[in-house]
C-alpha cells in the first residue's frame, strides 16, 4: 500500500455483493448482512492509511504476530477504528501515493547517468590529499582477521569530501564482539582520508561516485574491499578510479538534479507520513505518553 511493497488485498463489504456464486463457493466469503455499516462503506484509502501507521505497526508486532509468520487471522482481527468523516485520512493518503509514485518514477542510478565514462584521477590525484591520524582503516591482514571494508560514506564540506568507513573483521575473541552470523564483528564508521581544494565538478563526483564504486566493488573502479598483508583498506580506497570529471560534467548535473528532486519529495512523503500518523493516534484516542512508547518501541 502506498505503492510501496506492504501489500494487503481488501475488499469493501460493499461489493460482496457482487462476487459470484461460482467464486462463492470455492471460497469462504463473509456474508454482507453480517458486515456493519461502516464495513460496508469504509473507503480503502481510510484503511490503507490505518494499516500503514505506526500505531497498527506497534499493534501487530507486539500484540498479534509472532514475528516471524503472517497469517489470514492476523489482519482480520486488526482494530479498525471508526470515524465519523473518513476525509481527512482519505486526503493524505491521497498526497502519500502520489509523492510516492512520483519518487518511485525516478531514477537515482549514477551510474545509469555517467554510461561508457573514460576513466579519469585516482582519489589521491584529485584536489589536496588529507590523511587522517591511524585507526583500523590502516590495518592489514596482519593485525586483524579477514580484514574488509564494510560500508562506505561521503561527507561534503564545500570543496572538501571526507570518506569515512566501517571495518569488518574476524575477531579472535568472539564472545567479546558482537559478531554476525558469518562471524564478523564490525567497526563504527571512521574516517579514512579528505580531499580538499576540490572543484566543484569533482567534489559532486566524488561525493556519488565513492559509495557507488565500494558497493559493487570486485575490481570495480579499482576498487577491493579485501585487506591484505601488504594492503589497508585505506590503500583500497585509495585505488578507487574516479571518471574523468571533465567526460561526465553534464551527466554528473543531470543526476544532481534528479537527486534534488528526489531528496525534496522524501521529505514531503516523511512529513505526510508523520501527519497520518497524528491523524491515526487521533482516531485511537492515544495520549502523549503512549505515542511516546509506541514511537520509540517502532523505532528500535
Amino acid at each position: 500500500m502506498y505503492g510501496n511493497e506492504k501489500v494487503v488485498f481488501v475488499v469493501r463489504g460493499s461489493d460482496l455483493t457482487e462476487i459470484p456464486e461460482e467464486i462463492r463457493n470455492r471460497r469462504s466469503i463473509p456474508n454482507v448482512d453480517t458486515i456493519s455499516e461502516f464495513g460496508k462503506d469504509i473507503d480503502i484509502r481510510y484503511l490503507t492509511g490505518i494499516l500503514n501507521s505506526t500505531l497498527l505497526e506497534f499493534y501487530f508486532e507486539y500484540s498479534v504476530s509472532d514475528g516471524l509468520n503472517v497469517y489470514p487471522d492476523d489482519v482480520r482481527h486488526l482494530p479498525i477504528a471508526k470515524a465519523d468523516s473518513q476525509d481527512r485520512l482519505t486526503e493524505e493518503v491521497k498526497t502519500i501515493s502520489d509523492l510516492k509514485r512520483r519518487r518511485h518514477a525516478l531514477n537515482l542510478s549514477l551510474l545509469d547517468y555517467l554510461g561508457n565514462y573514460a576513466d579519469g584521477p585516482a582519489l589521491p590525484d584529485v584536489g589536496l590529499y588529507q590523511p587522517t591520524s591511524a585507526n583500523v582503516l590502516d590495518a592489514t591482514t596482519e593485525d586483524y582477521e579477514k580484514l574488509r571494508v564494510g560500508d562506505v560514506r561521503t561527507r561534503r564540506d564545500g570543496r572538501t569530501v571526507t570518506i569515512e568507513a566501517t571495518a569488518r573483521y574476524k575477531p579472535d575473541d568472539e564472545d567479546a564482539h558482537e559478531t554476525d552470523q558469518w562471524g564478523y564483528t564490525e567497526t563504527d564508521y571512521v574516517e579514512a582520508f579528505a580531499l580538499a581544494d576540490l572543484e566543484e565538478t569533482a567534489a559532486a563526483l566524488v561525493e556519488a561516485f565513492v559509495p557507488v564504486a565500494v558497493e559493487k566493488a570486485d575490481g570495480f573502479a579499482g576498487f577491493r574491499d579485501n585487506a591484505t598483508k601488504t594492503n589497508s583498506l585505506v590503500d583500497r580506497l585509495q585505488a578507487v578510479t574516479l571518471p574523468d570529471p571533465d567526460d561526465v560534467a553534464a551527466d554528473l548535473e543531470r543526476y544532481a538534479e534528479t537527486k534534488a528532486r528526489a531528496d525534496d519529495l522524501d521529505a514531503k512523503i516523511e512529513q505526510t507520513d508523520a501527519l497520518i500518523d497524528e491523524i491515526v493516534y487521533d482516531l485511537y484516542g492515544l495520549s502523549d505518553e503512549e505515542i511516546e512508547i509506541v514511537e520509540e518501541a517502532v523505532g528500535e
